[in-house]
């Protein structure tokens, strides 16, 4: 299957610089500048972002694809690390456009989903990496990915789970929302797709990060709570990781877990 171009996937697209395409205007969306900067920072060191690749990658060899538009994908680095994939990266962000270019990534469309304007049925594949959370109008986004992709086409998402945890520190990240897997599943399913493969991550999460956010919401530290992303591997972070491997092994052999803090789904596209 022949890659294609954001020239070939959008009529609206130009290119402003090499490997940067862009539309006329970009809609703003929920996500704090600081959120890209804090992603940089600890991408390579947290256990939550190495755990969350390593999951994604057993997705990957189970589901593959030729090529991937990572929509909201920050500086990108998570889908560059999956196998075997050709990622086009959609962000609406001008820092994470900033970091993916440093870093030698292209093509990159410096867009949001709607103002990039993809053609119907283009893509073999989405991903949305704890993005979904950041849209007001989940729905009408769903609805856009599926228009997009070719039948079927392949969703890729992961998400935070569970309402009950939800805190401060969702609020000030951009969060509209945490997602049940049933829920999640239900919504995929009304605009049309079909659930391949959909668990819960972070399984031993839930409880240890009520428990800290409660304490820290009590001390009225709650907004500088970066717990789930931002520990970093050393000591505890080192620990938490190792304590994950088993559900890295999980994923690998495709077994669902039942409770987690976040969610993975692989989603199809109805065929015809």
């Amino acid at each position: 299957m022949s890659v294609l171009s954001p020239k070939q996937l959008s009529t609206v697209l130009n290119e402003t610089r090499p490997g940067i395409w862009q539309p006329s205007s970009i809609q703003a969306v929920s996500y704090p500048s600081e959120n890209h900067q804090l992603q940089d920072t600890h991408q390579d060191q947290s256990f939550w972002y190495k755990h969350r690749e390593r999951c994604l990658q057993a997705i990957f060899q189970h589901f593959p694809t030729p090529q991937l538009l990572d929509i909201g994908g920050s500086n990108g680095k998570l889908a560059q690390a999956l196998p075997d994939t050709h990622v086009t990266l959609l962000e609406p962000g001008e820092l994470g456009v900033a970091r993916a270019e440093q870093d030698g990534q292209s093509p990159i469309i410096h867009a949001d989903l709607f103002s990039a304007q993809i053609h119907q049925e283009s893509l073999p594949a989405a991903g949305m990496f704890d993005v979904l959370e950041h849209i007001e109008d989940d729905e009408a986004f769903i609805a856009e990915v599926y228009r997009i992709l070719q039948p079927g086409g392949r969703l890729y998402l992961t998400v935070p789970a569970l309402p009950w945890l939800w805190s401060p520190f969702d609020e000030s990240v951009g969060h509209y929302r945490r997602y049940l897997r049933k829920g999640l599943n239900t919504r995929l399913k009304e605009a049309g797709f079909q659930i391949q493969f959909s668990s819960y991550l972070f399984s031993p999460m839930p409880v240890p990060v009520w428990i800290i956010r409660k304490l820290r919401s009590f001390k009225g530290k709650a907004k500088n709570d970066k717990m789930d992303h931002a520990s970093k591997e050393g000591g505890l972070g080192k620990l938490v990781y190792n304590i994950l491997s088993f559900e890295r092994t999980f994923i690998k052999r495709k077994r669902v877990l039942p409770l987690g803090s976040s969610l993975v789904v692989v989603a199809q596209k109805s065929t015809p």
